[in-house]
Parts: structure tokens; C-alpha cells; sequence
């Protein structure tokens, strides 16, 4: 017989949206796309985030951003010598750029699915992604509980939304999805933390950036040294870098 815990566990998996092979797919995903803010507001006021500690945190796919060129770029540095070093106590952003959602878990074991699709389009949901899923696309490259470990044992204090007039927003290529009366959109969601500090989700293009930033909304940066357990694969990734004749 099972007990309380285990039917609760039970329970959500039989609410998870049914994704074949294990992968992510936005098509079958279901969150909603909202440009609203009010609709927007509603829908995360209904998780009642606040006063909720983050156990875990889980990126679907690729953190495009610190993808290979990008680590090239940022950590090759030259030596005296003929060869190039790894520069591991450069600063870098804990930030992400992804197209895949960012999962968060509580300690109650819900969890929170969060994705900017563009400028203002959210797509948030409640346990619709198992844990497990696997990337639809590009696979991680970043294990996001290390990378954004000081999010865990943190709790919610506030979701805010920052909200612009409607002329503000960068239309890009997709269509404009707001109805005839709506004046301003949701530039991005912050869920701010106990120790002031805050993980903001904004659109750009077709990807979600993912900032970790600080009480005065700044980045909130680590050498390569700190955040290099976070990556996967990293011995094969220095030994290319070192290694590239390109």
C-alpha cells in the first residue's frame, strides 16, 4: 500500500504531458504562449511560488551561450610561449541562453517550467515535464545545479513582473500576439530570492536568456575556475581547445 508520498508522486506523473522517447517537444508541451500581463499574472499567482524553496534546477538542452566557440572565445588566452593556456580565473556570467525549458524543484517535489519563447511571450507550467526528459534538440552542456547552485536552499520571496509600454517591444520576425486593447507587455520575470539576489527570464529572438543577478538587478559573475564542475565533458572540452589547429 502506498503512502501519502508516493500517491502524491503518483499523482503528478499521471499529470505529465506524454513525450515520446523521454524527448522534449514544444509541440506537445502544454503551456500556453501569454503576452498578457494580466493573463500572465494570474497564471503564475495561481503556483504560488512565494514562500517555496528551490531543491533543484535542471536545463532541458543547450546553454547556447557557453556552447564550444563561445568557451574558446572567452578562456583561450596566449602565453609567452608558442601555445595557448586555459584562463581559468576568468569572470563569466552565470547566465544562460537557451530554447529548451529551464526546470525548477521544490523541496515539496512540485516543479516550475519556464520558458521565454520571444520579446515578451511566456510559457510557464507546474509538473507537465518529468524530471527526466531528455533534450529535444541540442543536448545540455551545463548541469544547471551546479551552475546555479547558490539558487538552491533559496527561497521565493516575490515573482516580479517588469512591465513596458507595448512601442518598446522588439518585434524581431514573429508575429505580434496581443489583442486590439493592450497597451504594454511583460518584459521579463524575476523570482527574487530571500537573500535578495534573483533569477530573471526574458525573451530574445527565439531563445530564453536565464540571468542570475543581484539585488540591483546586475549580473552576478564567478571565475571559470569556480563554475568549471558545472560543465559536461570539460576534460574533452579543454583537451580540444588546447589541441584545435583551426
Amino acid at each position: 500500500m502506498m503512502d501519502a508520498t508516493q500517491m502524491q508522486d503518483t499523482d503528478k506523473k499521471n499529470k505529465y504531458d506524454c513525450y515520446e522517447n523521454g524527448r522534449f517537444c514544444g509541440r506537445i508541451w502544454s503551456a500556453p504562449i501569454i503576452f498578457s500581463p494580466p493573463e500572465l499574472k494570474e497564471r503564475l499567482d495561481s503556483f504560488r511560488l512565494e514562500g517555496r524553496k528551490i531543491a533543484d534546477l535542471k536545463l532541458v538542452g543547450l546553454n547556447y551561450c557557453l556552447s564550444y566557440d563561445h568557451l574558446e572565445a572567452l578562456l583561450l588566452k596566449d602565453t609567452d610561449g608558442a601555445e595557448q593556456e586555459i584562463d581559468y580565473e576568468k569572470h563569466i556570467g552565470l547566465y544562460a541562453e537557451i530554447d529548451e525549458p529551464m526546470l525548477i524543484r521544490f523541496e515539496d517535489g512540485d516543479v516550475l517550467e519556464i520558458l521565454e519563447e520571444t520579446d515578451g511571450e511566456h510559457l510557464v507550467s507546474m509538473n507537465s515535464i518529468p524530471w527526466e526528459i531528455k533534450a529535444g534538440t541540442n543536448l545540455p552542456n551545463i548541469d544547471a545545479s551546479a551552475f546555479f547552485k547558490d539558487c538552491i536552499g533559496r527561497t521565493i520571496t516575490a515573482v516580479e513582473l517588469h512591465i513596458c509600454d507595448l512601442s518598446e517591444r522588439e518585434n524581431y520576425f514573429q508575429p505580434l500576439n496581443a489583442s486590439e486593447n493592450q497597451t504594454d507587455f511583460v518584459k521579463y520575470i524575476v523570482l527574487r530570492f530571500d537573500d535578495g539576489n534573483g533569477l530573471r527570464f526574458s525573451g530574445w529572438l527565439d531563445f530564453c536568456n536565464v540571468d542570475y543577478i543581484d539585488h540591483n538587478n546586475n549580473f552576478i559573475e564567478k571565475t571559470f575556475r569556480e563554475i568549471s564542475s558545472a560543465f559536461f565533458n570539460l576534460d574533452e572540452i579543454i583537451n580540444d581547445m588546447l589541441n584545435d589547429e583551426c
